[in-house]
């Protein structure tokens, strides 16, 4: 256990043997000190006043202790100001010190006051705060007669008949500085703007509070800014009302005055004061006439105006005259306008007016504007004087509307109704203008029924839209062209024309040649028929024909009955009638029959006819009974 305590205690005695002599120097008794030397004198207190320090050192001849000064104020002018000093002595005699034989109290205080040309006042301080106070109090006031310059404070102090003021020589306890106050010199003007040819009146004003005015001296320049040379000098024998008039084409611009003063304490002011400005008389607007219109188009209309101007100043230089439309409200702001593109008038040496015309450039907004005239001078700095026409008198700027000039489809001109087929593409040229060269785009629409197709353009006079073969189906189209300018969506507009869409041709190629076809079939078929028709009926004329010439030639027949044999009459069996296969042919005429044979014992039919000499007659052919005859 006594190993594990060993390193604390070492620890312990190493400190008690640092804090020892420490604690020895604390408790030993001070010794008296010996005689005040100034190289062992201290700073016993510091005085604060008015921003300022004073650090101040007990008497030479003090061994203990001191005295302390306070005062109220110790940077300041000279227009009667109080400064107060309080000296405390209390400590400054001690018992058993050197001085204290002749008692402890300090029963007197005297300033000295050193001024700042080395010569000295001394002033006796009075003692507050009842007698053996050893508080002492005195009040310095200031006046102009004092020279400016620091003041430097010393104490004599008193103890009963003896004095101290040896060691205080060497060290004051505080010094007062007190400072000249500057004259100031300022220029009161009627007006800061004087015209060409005018008169400034001006006042110059010189004070200083602690010199009196004719102590002073002065001068007052006017001088041109950036100038050499002043214009005119006032010295301090001129009166202070004082002008001067501006003459001259070269004096306009800015002036100031320069004013020096001085005063018999080295006080100067020096300083440019009161700038202001010398400016030509504006023209004057006489008269302003005008061919008013209520509305004026851009670009195309204008108004002539006539003016009649004179100048004040009538200086070589000469003056302008414009006229200007602008978008203002009731408020007039001359600073506002843009003079970059207003007319200039003409001015006629016979009438003394000034005249000319405007015209509203393009792109000029639309709507109410008003009508001002300026007129300026050409001065280097010029004067402008502005007419601004009643608000009855204001002008509406109206817009041009575009211009269509024709309109062509595939190279044909739309004046004329149009037929194209749905395979053709529809290229449109559209020749547009605008006399303000502000159209924003072309639009073309093609309607027929409900539909309605509508294509746009951007560009400029001429444009170029095509619109697909599929775009367009067979019918009537009307065709509407709108030309819109760039001013608040203003539209031109016209129908152009109608044109026709036929459908493909080349689409129905198969249904017409199938149709050629069908018909000369039909004809050839057709003419077939005819010709069998006529051929058959060509051959019944014939065999009618044949029949009948037989018939006239063949002796007389008596017709039988059925069954009777007479060798004069027989019966002959009616031909049968031969019907067409295709259709009934016309009704022919029927062919006789021929005569039966007769018996074996009368070889001929008919008339009798004589019988051939050493021939026998040929024998008798029997016809087919219900067999009918070949078609002859």
């Amino acid at each position: 256990m006594k190993d594990k305590y060993k390193p604390a205690i070492t620890c312990i005695l190493f400190g008690a043997l640092f804090l020892l002599p420490l604690l020895a120097s604390i408790m030993a008794p001070v010794a008296p000190a010996g005689p005040a030397t100034r190289d062992n004198m201290v700073d016993v207190g510091k005085i604060e006043t008015a921003g300022r320090s004073s650090i101040f050192y007990p008497a030479y001849n003090t061994t203990t202790g001191g005295i302390t000064l306070d005062v109220n104020n110790t940077y300041t002018d000279r227009l009667d100001r109080d400064i107060k000093f309080t000296v405390n002595a209390t400590l400054m005699v001690q018992p058993g010190g050197w001085a204290s034989a002749w008692g402890t109290d300090v029963s007197r205080c005297d300033l000295n006051i050193t001024y700042p040309n080395s010569t000295s006042r001394i002033r006796t301080m009075t003692e507050i705060g009842g007698a053996s106070s050893q508080i002492f109090s005195f009040t310095w006031r200031t006046n102009i007669t004092l020279p400016n310059g620091t003041y430097y404070i010393r104490a004599i102090v008193w103890n009963l008949t003896q004095s101290y003021t040896w060691g205080f020589n060497f060290n004051p306890l505080t010094n007062v500085t007190l400072y000249n106050i500057d004259p100031v010199g300022s220029i009161a003007m009627n007006t800061t703007t004087v015209m060409r040819n005018g008169t400034l009146a001006f006042f110059i004003s010189i004070f200083d509070p602690e010199t009196p005015f004719p102590q002073l001296s002065w001068n007052v320049s006017i001088y041109k800014v950036n100038g050499t040379f002043p214009l005119k000098i006032y010295y301090k024998n001129d009166t202070l009302n004082q002008t001067y008039t501006f003459k001259g084409n070269d004096i306009l611009g800015d002036y100031i005055f320069y004013v020096e003063i001085k005063d018999g304490s080295n006080g100067r002011f020096q300083e440019t004061v009161s700038p202001f400005k010398v400016v030509n008389n504006p023209p004057v607007i006489n008269s302003v006439h005008y061919n008013y219109t209520a509305s004026l188009k851009r670009v195309t209309q204008s108004m002539r105006f006539q003016v009649n101007v004179t100048d004040p100043d009538n200086v070589k230089n000469f003056t302008s005259v414009r006229v200007i439309l602008e978008h203002q409200p009731d408020t007039f702001f001359p600073e506002k306008l843009n003079l970059t593109n207003a007319p200039l008038l003409v001015y006629n040496a016979t009438t003394k007016n000034f005249t000319g015309s405007i015209t509203v450039p393009a792109g000029f907004p639309a709507g109410s504007a008003k009508i001002i005239v300026v007129a300026s001078d050409n001065d280097p700095v010029p004067a402008t004087s502005y007419y601004v026409a009643p608000y009855n008198n204001m002008t509406t700027i109206v817009n041009n509307l575009p211009t269509l000039n024709g309109v062509s489809i595939n190279d044909r001109s739309l004046s004329a109704g149009l037929r194209f087929s749905t395979y053709n593409n529809l290229d449109f040229s559209i020749n547009a203008s605008d006399v303000e060269n502000n159209i924003l785009y072309v639009q073309v629409s093609l309607v027929s029924g409900a539909t309605n197709i509508t294509y746009f353009v951007l560009g400029k006079d001429l444009y170029k839209i095509r619109l697909p073969a599929s775009a367009l189906f067979p019918g009537s189209w009307g065709v509407f062209i709108s030309v819109v300018d760039m001013d608040d969506g203003v539209l031109s507009s016209m129908n152009a024309g109608i044109i026709e869409v036929d459908p493909d041709l080349r689409d129905l190629t198969g249904y017409v040649i199938g149709g050629v076809l069908l018909v000369i079939a039909g004809f050839v078929i057709g003419g077939m028929v005819i010709w069998r028709y006529a051929n058959e009926r060509i051959s019944a004329i014939r065999r009618d024909m044949l029949i009948k010439a037989k018939s006239k030639d063949a002796p007389e027949v008596k017709k039988g009955k059925p069954g009777d044999k007479t060798a004069t009459s027989k019966y002959v069996e009616p031909p049968a009638k031969v019907e067409p296969e295709a259709k009934p042919e016309a009704k022919q005429p029927a062919k006789p029959a021929a005569a039966e044979k007769p018996a074996a014992s009368k070889p001929f039919v008919g008339a009798q006819a004589p019988p051939s000499k050493g021939k026998a007659p040929a024998p008798e052919k029997k016809p087919d009974a219900g067999k009918p005859k070949a078609k002859q």
